[in-house]
């Protein structure tokens, strides 16, 4: 593989670690391979390490500014919101708000005014922080702006999805377009008690780049494979 695809791999790889708070995993990783770097005197394993760890301190700082722009927008006395569904009320809706250099999630419980999936609503309400984002509860909206395309699309899939799979759309949702919000508590803990609730959030992407991270922490340290060839017995006819 190329040294560009490697170094790609690499930041990749930090990025996901350090959003997916295994910071301390990449950093062992990453001194792994600089110390085998060093002691090989390979400078590209050492460019690979920083290109590692520079990933995890982009993630990490990140985060750090998400927490500053939770902080900051709870605060604050109406929101924009673009909207993911279409609202109403009585709706339980998700969206992202936009302002003030701030991008965070929101999910609201909708008392009064309706928009369209996509559209930027301003939204006024009783905000608390949520672990990723804003939770809104008692929400007034009305329509700031034409709606959002991409969204429109996404929530016309989700629609589509409700309609062909029924009773398995929520999970066919989750994995399809990432949304796991109709994903029944009970299932999700079968998903846990089996080991695989993972694949409810973790697309084959990821999966390809954190292997690739693992390959490189293998090259690094020299691990080989080992191939074995297995014959099948014959069975001789009379």
């Amino acid at each position: 593989m190329p040294l560009l695809t490697w170094a790609a791999a690499s930041l990749v790889a930090g990025l996901l670690l350090g959003y997916a708070e295994l910071a301390g995993a990449g950093a062992a990783i990453a001194g792994v391979i600089a110390i085998a770097g060093a002691a090989r005197r390979r400078r590209e394993r050492l460019g690979l390490a920083a290109m590692l760890a520079g990933g995890l301190l982009v993630a990490r700082a990140d985060e750090a500014h998400r927490a500053a722009c939770r902080a900051r927008l709870v605060r604050a006395s109406a929101w924009r919101i673009v909207l993911e569904d279409a609202a109403a009320p009585g709706a339980y809706v998700a969206g992202s708000v936009e302002q003030d250099g701030c991008r965070v999630r929101a999910t609201m419980s909708v008392t009064r005014g309706v928009a369209r999936a996509g559209e930027v609503a301003l939204v006024r309400g009783d905000a608390s922080v949520a672990p990723r984002g804003l939770r809104i509860a008692h929400a007034d909206l009305a329509s700031a702006a034409p709606a959002s395309a991409l969204l429109t699309l996404r929530a016309a899939a989700g629609a589509r999805i409700d309609t062909l799979f029924g009773a398995d759309a929520p999970l066919v949702r989750a994995l399809l377009i990432a949304d796991q919000r109709a994903i029944d508590p009970a299932m999700r803990d079968r998903f846990a008690a089996a080991g695989i609730v993972h694949m409810l959030s973790i697309s084959g992407l990821h999966v390809a780049i954190i292997a690739a991270a693992v390959r490189l922490l293998f090259v690094a340290l020299r691990l080989r494979p080992a191939s074995r060839a297995r014959r099948r017995p014959r069975c001789d006819r009379a």
